[in-house]
């Protein structure tokens, strides 16, 4: 038997989210290295959307939108999807798996 050391690191999402979801995958099937374009289309054409959820979008909107407020009524209670509302302003944070799951709300969201 192998003993292996638990250890933690902290990955900054950084610039190009889909090469952090990619290396996040790559840790769940034990791979060092890969191709991220590659891992990312395997992920999305077999739906394993969940290594997505280590990718993060933030919005900022106003108020003055009823659509954009309808859907953050609609969604604040999901997994994936959260919100702080400030002086007429939506703060709104979701995570890849959300964004696949909702791609329609994600576009208006997103527009």
């Amino acid at each position: 038997m192998k003993i292996i050391e638990p250890k933690v690191e902290l990955w900054k999402q950084g610039d190009d989210a889909k090469a952090h979801v990619a290396r996040c995958a790559r840790v769940c099937y034990g791979r060092e290295t890969g191709n991220d374009e590659a891992t990312i289309k395997r992920l999305i054409n077999d739906e394993h959307w969940s290594m997505f959820r280590h990718g993060t979008y933030y919005i900022i909107a106003n108020d003055s939108d009823k659509t954009l407020e309808t859907i953050v009524i609609n969604y604040a209670n999901t997994i994936g999807f959260s919100y702080h509302y400030e002086k007429h302003v939506y703060y709104i944070t979701v995570n890849g798996n959300w964004v696949l799951d909702h791609k329609t709300q994600f576009g208006y969201l997103s527009k």
